[in-house]
């Protein structure tokens, strides 16, 4: 079994934004690295290819999904999460390419983020998400069959979120855009 430890790369004008989740998904074991350009960030892509780009707004003159795209080019196995400021218009829409998952606000506490990015991190292996495989999101809160029930689903190809509380489902899931909702009735 592949024991490699993951990439994340964020990738913004600023940073500071991002300095407690950094340093929160450092102590978690994961290789975090930075980029403040998109000449840095394509130049860290053709190095070392990163499991998960975390995309800012503010990057410079190239557009997310421009920007994007380019990464889907040089990296098809990478995803990208964009996060976005207040400003951007349409949050719901992730982009052209194929690998950014979803969107998120600065909004957000580094906690949340942190727990996005660490599901983003287990919906799909690395190098398989060529084609878009639709993506699945699983609400329960039994954990063991929550699990089992992501494990099921991902082995048949799909791209699984799994959540065991359901009112950060209901703020990600407008983010998200999920192809099917697997939903605890009972909950």
């Amino acid at each position: 079994m592949d024991e490699r430890i993951p990439l994340i790369v964020f990738a913004d004008r600023d940073l500071e934004w991002s300095l407690s989740l950094r340093k929160q998904l450092r102590e978690r074991g994961l290789k975090v690295s930075e980029a403040n350009s998109s000449r840095r960030l394509l130049d860290l892509i053709r190095q070392t290819p990163p499991d998960l780009i975390v995309l800012g707004d503010t990057l410079d003159e190239l557009g997310g999904r421009l920007l994007s795209g380019l990464i889907q080019e040089r990296s098809p196995g990478t995803r990208i999460i964009r996060v976005i400021g207040a400003k951007e218009r349409d949050p719901a829409e992730p982009g052209p390419a194929d690998n950014v998952l979803c969107t998120a606000t600065r909004r957000a506490s580094s906690q949340q983020l942190a727990a996005t990015i660490e599901r983003v991190l287990t919906c799909a292996p690395r190098g398989t998400q060529r084609a878009k495989a639709p993506l699945v999101i699983c609400v329960d809160d039994d954990e063991v069959f929550l699990k089992s029930l992501a494990r099921i689903i991902r082995r048949q190809g799909y791209r699984v979120l799994t959540y065991e509380d359901p009112e950060v489902a209901l703020e990600e899931l407008p983010l998200l855009r999920p192809d099917l909702l697997i939903l605890d009735v009972l909950m």
